[in-house]
């Protein structure tokens, strides 16, 4: 496997494992482990980042683990370069 889909792999372990990933501005978590509310999905991942290359502040939420990873890695190659 390549370094990008191992770092995909492990910060999705972690995030289903409870864990918030924060990278400089941006971070990754499992928000439904935060806010209970009943229309929150089972599984919500919330994508938040504020950066002044995006303009401001964007935060996602999807129900998605996979399509929040990606967009996770998207967000920090578009505001901090090359994926790590």
């Amino acid at each position: 496997m390549t370094q990008q889909v191992e770092a995909a792999k492990r910060v999705k372990e972690l995030v289903l494992d409870g864990f918030c990933i924060e990278y400089k501005a941006l971070s990754i978590c499992l928000i439904t482990d935060y806010y209970t509310h009943k229309g929150l999905l089972d599984y919500a991942f919330q994508v938040h980042i504020d950066h002044h290359r995006l303009g401001g502040t964007v935060s996602e939420i999807d129900e998605s683990i996979d399509k929040s990873v990606a967009r996770f890695f998207e967000l920090k190659r578009k505001c901090y370069g090359r994926h790590r």
